[in-house]
């Protein structure tokens, strides 16, 4: 059985490195072991509101419609007991924007957690927004509510009400995408899900910018300008690592093995 912690943090403002949470979500979620046939999948859940003892700014607000009033007394992330004590039976971590959002905030928030430095040295995380960027490459984007109605997460009949931006809602979505790249790919356990988000396949495709949609091999013939545009660019390896990797192998194919070992070492390290 492995354990997957969902988490989502809400925040008093959009800067990740000064951005204090006013809401936290979390679902701890038992995935039994393929050959435990007919073993149900069970999970435990937790929200709260959290005081960032700092103001709210506008467009935090206008975002997660969250307001001051609301938070103040709200307990702080390491006042709750049940999350901190959640943490502890967590096999991996996922979040959407994970690696350069919310695990940022929870180990700023959470600096003495010996289960935060545990999963995260073992880079035993998943985030979401990756692992859709490679399932599905040919969406225009991979925001987290764009692919709910994409990939129908949410019953058709309930999303004109669901409540998009709170942390608890961005957990469930979570969620049903992972279970649902599980089940688009055969992939019969969390393990496989996550070498599966990890594994360093070359990508040949380019996925985004105004050359989306061709391929790598076209692109290295028609428009080598392009690809070395995108070498230079200090944000590429590290947001598209599999894309990265397919540009080094069709414009330096001499460099791919130290290609690889880059892209295996930016899939375990946080933004």
């Amino acid at each position: 059985m492995r354990n997957v912690m969902y988490v989502d943090f809400e925040t008093d403002i959009i800067d990740r490195d000064h951005a204090r949470p006013v809401q936290v979500a979390a679902a701890l979620v038992a995935y039994p072991d393929p050959e435990e046939e007919n073993a149900d999948v069970s999970s435990v859940e937790f929200e709260s509101l959290l005081d960032p003892e700092s103001p709210i700014s506008p467009e935090a607000m206008a975002t997660h419609r969250i307001e001051q009033w609301e938070v103040k007394g709200k307990p702080r992330l390491s006042e709750c007991q049940m999350f901190v004590d959640l943490l502890g039976y967590a096999d991996y971590l996922c979040a959407h924007h994970g690696r350069e959002f919310d695990f940022h905030i929870l180990r700023r928030e959470l600096p003495d957690s010996e289960d935060i430095r545990r999963l995260m040295s073992a880079g035993a995380w998943i985030d979401t927004l990756t692992l859709s960027r490679k399932a599905y490459p040919d969406f225009p984007e991979h925001k987290l509510a764009g692919l709910a109605y994409r990939l129908e997460l949410i019953d058709p009949k309930d999303r004109k009400s669901f409540p998009f931006h709170s942390a608890g809602s961005d957990v469930v979505v979570c969620r049903a995408l992972v279970e649902r790249v599980m089940a688009d790919f055969g992939l019969n356990s969390i393990d496989a899900l996550y070498d599966y988000e990890k594994e360093t396949v070359p990508a040949t495709v380019m996925p985004f910018g105004k050359e989306k949609g061709r391929t790598l091999e076209d692109l290295r013939k028609n428009n080598p300008g392009f690809l070395k545009w995108c070498l230079e660019q200090s944000w590429f390896a590290d947001e598209w690592p599999d894309v990265f990797l397919g540009v080094v192998q069709e414009t330096m194919p001499e460099r791919f093995d130290e290609a690889r070992e880059r892209v295996a070492c930016v899939k375990k390290s946080l933004l």
